[in-house]
């Protein structure tokens, strides 16, 4: 990758000399001092294959990635025993072949770096990918504990192995939502509540062109009043396009949607997944989709969904 993502988070003071991966892999993060990164990242036990590598950016700026493959096989061979289907064509979205977690550092001209961005790229057996701008500390985390990023034992409850089921048919690009789980995925058919989906929005979430994303936006969305506010990004408080979509979900941008409505952000879309519960992704100038997190609507304005750090509304 060549294009960061996200800000710098957090820095740390370089251990030692040696070249700019060594740099990095010799250091301490200020979230975990117990362990150095390279420690934390070589001995993850949910990388079936890892490298390192280190290059410049255009501009002079030190990158040093780390990428790891995760271990995917077990955790999809049983979720989908854990998944029905009617006709076989579900199981499309749970057909992931390879998913890879890329950790972007950047050095600094005073001895220290800092972690910039994590992208996560999922592929499905037909060839279809889907990429995601993800937390860097949260992602960290799930690294510095040394825990599978897919597990297979979260799936022996029947409602996690929905869950991921309908995740995975949310992001898969170019699919419709129609998933059938035991007992709790809700399907095109059952799902009659205006707060529960019956298909994946067709906006920013599984649009990889920001360009068609940007006119399906401005040809069929609404004027409406939106209020954003997310992680320490100047807020925005304004007339915007309100995007609707099945069971409640929507996405909102500007007039012209090719422009930033927030920080670095073009459109925000919210899924919901379930009564009062929502996925929230903000897509980039890059074409990026980047996780915001899970969202609860507010008991006090129910034009507002809120996150840990974030805050969507749209009148």
């Amino acid at each position: 990758m060549s294009k960061f993502f996200i800000s710098a988070v957090f820095c740390t003071l370089l251990a030692g000399c040696g070249s700019d991966v060594d740099k990095v892999k010799g250091g301490t993060l200020d979230f975990n001092k117990t362990i150095t990164v390279g420690q934390a990242l070589d001995n993850w036990r949910s990388c079936e294959s890892k490298e390192w590598r280190s290059f410049s950016s255009d501009n002079g700026v030190k990158v040093v990635e780390f990428t790891c493959r995760h271990k995917v096989g077990d955790f999809f061979a049983k979720l989908k025993n854990a998944t029905t289907s009617e006709d076989g064509k579900e199981r499309i979205y749970i057909d992931v072949v390879n998913n890879t977690q890329t950790f972007q550092f950047t050095l600094n001209r005073d001895d220290t770096f800092q972690i910039n961005a994590v992208e996560v790229q999922t592929t499905w057996a037909d060839g279809s990918k889907f990429k995601d701008a993800q937390k860097p500390v949260e992602s960290l985390e799930v690294a510095y504990k040394n825990e599978l990023q897919f597990d297979p034992a979260t799936l022996d409850d029947q409602v996690a192995a929905a869950g991921m089921a309908y995740l995975l048919a949310m992001t898969k690009p170019g699919e419709k939502y129609r998933i059938s789980s035991a007992n709790t995925a809700p399907t095109a058919t059952n799902a009659t509540t205006t707060d529960t989906p019956v298909q994946a929005p067709t906006g920013p979430l599984t649009e990889n062109n920001p360009a068609q994303t940007a006119k399906a936006i401005k040809s069929t969305g609404k004027t409406a009043t939106c209020e954003i506010k997310s992680n320490g990004a100047e807020p925005f408080k304004g007339e915007c396009k309100f995007f609707p979509e099945a069971g409640g979900s929507f996405a909102v941008s500007l007039a012209d949607a090719s422009k930033p409505i927030i920080d670095e952000v073009t459109s925000v879309s919210v899924y919901v997944m379930e009564p009062g519960v929502a996925e929230v992704r903000g897509l980039t100038v890059d074409g990026i989709n980047s996780r915001w997190g899970v969202a609860k609507r507010s008991t006090k304005d129910r034009a507002c969904w809120t996150g840990d750090d974030f805050e969507v509304c749209a009148r």
